[in-house]
């Protein structure tokens, strides 16, 4: 298992930013470890300039190269859906 690697999450607009339900998807989520007590946006309201954390660690059940998404929904009116990609190797 990898270490714990953080998504940063930051309000850049001029208002609230309201984030949905955020979880794993894409080709092989179940390869991908997200910390449930270190998802501090999933439901969130951030002001304008402020960030949450997302934890996720690499957790492999087999070898070869390993890919997932991490889609974060918000009211963003022009961006309501950022994907973050994931990718790691198993050994």
């Amino acid at each position: 298992m990898s270490s714990l690697q953080s998504v940063t999450v930051r309000n850049d607009g001029a208002g609230d930013l309201i984030l949905g339900t955020i979880a794993l998807a894409g080709a092989n989520p179940d390869q991908f470890k997200q910390v449930a007590s270190l998802d501090l946006c999933s439901g969130q309201t951030l002001a304008p300039t402020q960030t949450c954390t997302v934890g996720l660690k690499f957790k492999p059940t087999s070898a070869g190269p390993k890919n997932a998404t991490l889609p974060i929904p918000s009211n963003d009116p022009v961006t309501g859906l950022v994907t973050v990609t994931l990718s790691g190797t198993g050994g």
